[in-house]
């Protein structure tokens, strides 16, 4: 194996959040440098192991109106765990 990748609920590898062993970073950076080449073209090449991530630890949070829609979930989901 030449490393993890977190998987989300769907199994999709979340490509910036892998570990590499230090003998695949070394073949990584033997390769000519990748203009524009997307992490995935990059890693899924190599042999990683999935990690499931924890529920919502993958959601997409891209521009602020995701962040206020992610902040009103987890207020809402606080609201109910002090509810007896």
């Amino acid at each position: 194996r030449h490393g993890l990748v977190v998987v989300d609920h769907d199994l999709r590898p979340q490509w910036t959040s892998c570990l590499l062993t230090p003998a695949a970073q070394e073949r990584l950076l033997a390769q000519p440098p990748a203009v524009d080449a997307s992490l995935q073209s990059l890693l899924q090449p190599l042999d990683l192991a999935p990690v499931a991530a924890p529920p919502g630890a993958t959601r997409d949070v891209d521009t602020p109106t995701d962040l206020d829609r992610e902040l009103r979930l987890e207020s809402t989901h606080e609201d109910h765990e002090e509810t007896p």
